[in-house]
């Protein structure tokens, strides 16, 4: 039969014929013993499964061979020396002809034109003879695949090699080195009359003395499959058994073909030199000689089957070195007879029987390994399915999976407050939003987590920056944490950011946002601190090193500690919502010049709030009376006391161990100030409730926090009064302004009660007045309620010309759209009570917009992530902050460019003043808003419950308000701002 693909397929297809009729002789034969069984069968059950299988999955094999037999046909048309030759030379002859032709025979556009078509036609013909023979190339996968059963004659070359040189099949032979020319040819030999028969008699070089390759391959074969089960010990190859394989043979009864066999596996095994566990048992009588012989008979085979005749040593050395190697593999000696005596009566009456022996064969370690796979997977299923949420529930410190992710830590809650817990836990560190720290939290940091996602995977280069916040809940049961709605809008407004540079990154880098939970009340906030220095000081991050920080919102002691912690490594932070003079104050040293805050100060809402109060704001917008804010000229000031339970009041003690809360003592203090330089009168309290604090400012403390007033008891004193203040001042925090709502409202004393005093808040109270919009609704005609936001809370901030700041009526649209994306990857919808604070949102977009505006120019690199981690896997980072070179070039030249920022945003005019120690802006836009009634404004022309009764500070950095209630602004519009803006603005840095 002719060695070419045709013949090749007509084998394969037969064989394949065979072993389908083989599979189902099989199945019937297992049908039969199924139906005469009388036990249930369910062994047989599985037996009868698999050969059913067996026979579905041959007889799709044989079929597939008609592709075959249609692939080989097109295969031998369709070549590319074909294609080349009758169409693709001819076309391109043909085209470039036109391509010279075209000038003489047209000009102008024609021609170009007319060239552009020939090359297009080209290009589209080399296309579709590309297609046309990458399919046909990948068809040829019907005509591989059938040989892969039979590889293993690939070891047999040799034996095979030495038939093809003594014979030749016609033309199309082939290479002898491809499976599918070894099987045909092995299929010849077979069937050659001449080449299937064999003696071994005489010596080597006699004719006919040697067995045919097909005889040789088969009993090589059966050697090696029997190493392979019994002689190997590696896992891949399966166990090795501790019992031989035995041949039996009475050589008194054995045939020509028996002993043609048996001598023939002694010749393979002189041959090959290869150790095989095969053993032969041999019965003879006394007198008749071994069917083996004792000797070697190595000048029989004087080299391997490999050997091509390239050795230049002699042939006594190499026959030499034959006899050591079959020495040291077949052994020195190989025969042991000895003699069979009749068995005694005591033995022939014993039972002989070995238990059976479990040995792991290949089958057996696949199956044990998929086994283990399975119950690998099903630890991992219950781990995520069911441990996890189990560890969540228990206050566990968990991300997806069941262990504790690095950088995040869980500690006692808040140890030194006055709501403590015995025994509580919470979350604090730092996380890219594995981790949740509140359930009300979930849906904005998943949003987050989905964007740093999309960083890591897009290859680009990006910079870390790290957002540090109270994200911890209250654990005093029945009152609500209302700071949490301000660090839900801030998340939302970073988040609005941040997938705003993400999809259109330009030539700045990308940013991936890491987030830093400072704990309940910021009492670890030191903690969370350290692990973001210890991050940006270890350079293996790469651009996981922050190099920036943002948030810090309140006016805290541990904020302060924290924001000094991350000065040591000179990393630039921008403030969110923190309003403190000091609060970057270490001790009597300069505040940090590394924290430029974003909102006002104290004394800058302090003295703006006191101008409103003492001389009052009129407010036409709507239709109806006036809502102003009144003219006062009596005003006190409340807020929390800052002295800590179990605190001496008559110790001296520094500003760091006086007290915890920074914010409400000093605003109350500095609003009094102001409101006494205005000519306006400082209530006058009673004793018991005055205490050492300045005249007008009314300090209450917590249940539990010491001897002080509480804020019952501060409100009683003011609302009993004969003569009682005009207005009321509220300095302390949201989560204690509805029990001073509350008590307010419910007061027994007219003065409280109906109304007749008014309400003016700090910005504190926006995250309440965020979550319960609908009651001040209602309680707006008794008790009117002003505060100064830090900026527009909605829509509603937007009014007159310009507004607030750039598109901030889409910004609200876009935030709102987000927090639904959030609440439908939460899972749940939340209660309509944990609405983000939208003005904190404003404030959070804002600070991030400082950051990103200030960001270098970068180059991409053109690399997947999986790129990246190879290289970072080997050594070798990043190109972009690889280095504390790079990292701390690139983050000291953001902290310059920071300090120059100027623009305008969601929240006004941005910019801070380097001379003004803190870098406070003290033109920063402040607004009064009415909280409450709900009309139409004429401003905004909507129904709305909050409005704007007027705004002071620079909307602009040459546009001041000019109201005669504001103080006289200065504008930053001079000619060497816009100098030094517009230089920022277009001068390259970098790449």
């Amino acid at each position: 039969m002719e060695n070419d693909s045709r013949s090749q397929i007509e084998v394969i297809g037969r064989l394949r014929e065979a072993r389908l009729e083989a599979a189902v002789e099989q199945r019937d034969r297992a049908l039969e013993e199924a139906s005469s069984a009388t036990d249930d069968g369910r062994g047989r059950r599985w037996t009868l499964l698999y050969k059913r299988a067996l026979v579905h999955w041959r007889r799709a094999a044989w079929s597939a061979t008609a592709v075959s037999r249609w692939v080989t046909r097109v295969s031998e048309k369709a070549t590319f020396g074909l294609l080349d030759e009758k169409l693709l030379t001819p076309l391109s002859f043909l085209v470039s002809l036109i391509v010279a032709a075209t000038p003489f025979a047209f000009l102008g556009l024609a021609a170009q034109r007319l060239n552009e078509v020939a090359q297009r036609f080209n290009d589209l013909v080399s296309l579709a003879s590309g297609f046309l023979l990458a399919a046909v190339y990948l068809l040829t996968v019907f005509f591989f695949l059938p040989w892969r059963p039979y590889l293993w004659l690939g070891d047999y070359r040799s034996t095979l090699d030495e038939g093809a040189r003594k014979s030749s099949d016609g033309t199309g032979t082939g290479r002898l080195g491809r499976s599918r020319v070894l099987g045909l040819h092995l299929f010849n030999e077979l069937h050659h009359p001449d080449r299937d028969t064999g003696r071994l008699e005489a010596g080597r070089g006699e004719k006919g003395t040697l067995p045919p390759p097909a005889h040789r391959i088969a009993v090589s074969a059966l050697l090696d499959d029997l190493h392979r089960l019994y002689g190997a010990s590696s896992l891949w190859r399966g166990g090795a058994r501790d019992a031989r394989p035995v041949l039996i043979y009475d050589q008194r009864e054995l045939g020509p073909v028996g002993r043609y066999l048996v001598r023939l596996i002694e010749d393979e095994r002189l041959r090959r030199a290869l150790p095989d566990p095969l053993l032969l048992v041999q019965i003879r009588d006394g007198e008749r000689p071994a069917l083996v012989s004792e000797s070697i008979e190595s000048a029989r085979y004087g080299h391997l089957p490999e050997y091509d005749g390239s050795a230049k040593t002699s042939r006594e050395v190499r026959a030499w070195l034959r006899d050591r190697h079959l020495a040291g593999t077949l052994g020195v000696s190989r025969v042991l007879t000895t003699k069979v005596a009749p068995l005694a009566r005591e033995a022939r009456e014993r039972r002989w029987h070995t238990p059976p022996a479990w040995v792991p064969t290949r089958s057996a370690w696949a199956t044990r390994a998929l086994g283990g796979c399975a119950v690998l997977v099903a630890l991992v299923v219950f781990a995520q399915e069911v441990v996890n949420p189990l560890q969540k529930d228990l206050g566990f410190c968990v991300g997806e999976g069941v262990t504790k992710p690095r950088g995040v830590f869980r500690v006692d809650r808040n140890p030194d407050g006055p709501d403590t817990v015995g025994g509580a836990k919470e979350c604090v560190g730092v996380t890219y939003g594995e981790v949740r720290f509140h359930s009300r939290l979930d849906g904005v940091i998943e949003l987050i987590r989905e964007q740093n996602e999309k960083v890591d995977k897009s290859g680009e280069p990006y910079v870390t920056i790290a957002h540090m916040a109270d994200m911890s809940a209250s654990t005093k049961e029945g009152r609500e944490d209302y700071a949490l709605a301000g660090v839900q809008g801030e998340l939302f407004g970073m988040a609005r950011a941040q997938r705003e540079r993400n999809e259109d990154p330009g030539d700045r880098p990308m940013i991936k946002l890491l987030l830093g939970n400072a704990g309940e009340g910021w009492a670890h906030a030191e903690t969370t601190a350290e692990e973001i220095v210890r991050r940006a000081r270890n350079e293996r991050l790469g651009m996981d090193r922050p190099i920036a920080a943002v948030g810090f919102g309140q006016s805290l002691v541990p904020n302060g500690v924290a924001i000094q912690k991350i000065s040591e490594a000179f990393i630039p932070m921008v403030g969110t919502t923190a309003t403190y003079d000091d609060v970057a104050q270490s001790g009597h040293r300069r505040h940090s010049e590394f924290y430029f805050p974003l909102a006002p100060s104290n004394s800058r809402i302090a003295e703006q709030a006191a101008r409103w109060a003492r001389h009052g704001v009129s407010w036409d917008g709507h239709d109806g009376p006036d809502l102003g804010l009144p003219s006062h000229t009596t005003a006190v000031a409340i807020a929390h006391d800052p002295l800590l339970a179990g605190e001496d009041e008559g110790e001296d003690e520094d500003e760091e161990e006086k007290g915890h809360e920074q914010y409400g003592p000093h605003l109350a203090e500095r609003f009094m100030y102001f409101f006494e330089r205005f000519r306006g009168d400082a209530w006058e309290a009673p004793e018991e409730i005055a205490g050492s604090e300045p005249p007008g400012v009314l300090l209450y403390r917590r249940g539990g926090e010491g001897d002080g007033p509480t804020l019952r008891e501060v409100l009683e004193e003011v609302c009993t009064s004969n003569e009682p203040p005009e207005l009321l001042y509220y300095a302390g925090r949201s989560q204690d302004f509805a029990e001073f709502y509350e008590e307010f409202q419910e007061s027994a004393w007219k003065t409280c009660n109906e109304g007749k005093m008014t309400i003016l808040g700090g910005d504190d109270v926006s995250k309440y007045i965020s979550d319960e919009g609908e009651l001040f609704e209602s309680t707006s005609k008794s008790h009117r309620v002003f505060y100064t936001p830090l900026a527009p809370g909605d829509s509603w901030g937007v009014q007159g010309d310009g507004g607030s700041g750039l598109d901030a009526e889409d910004f609200h649209v876009e935030v709102r759209e987000l927090v639904e994306e959030s609440r439908t990857v939460k899972g749940e919808p939340p209660e309509d009570k944990e609405d983000p604070s939208y003005a904190h949102a404003v404030m959070g977009y804002d600070a991030l917009k400082v950051v990103t505006r200030a960001l270098p120019l970068v180059e991409s690199e053109g690399k997947g992530a999986w790129a990246r981690e190879l290289l970072r896997g080997v050594g070798v980072g990043p190109a972009f902050l690889n280095s504390d070179e790079r990292y701390e070039k690139e983050r000291d030249e953001l902290h310059e460019e920071i300090k120059k920022t100027r623009f305008t945003g969601l929240s006004g005019y941005i910019a801070f003043d380097s001379e003004v120690d803190g870098n406070w802006l003290e033109e920063r836009m402040m607004q009064l808003v009415l909280a409450g009634p709900y009309m139409r404004n004429k401003d905004t022309d909507e129904r709305q419950r909050q409005h704007v009764i007027q705004r002071c500070g620079l909307r602009h950095a040459d546009f001041p308000e000019q109201e005669p209630e504001c103080r006289e602004q200065k504008g930053r519009g001079d000619e060497k701002g816009k100098k030094d803006e517009q230089e920022r603005q277009s001068a390259p840095r970098g790449r």
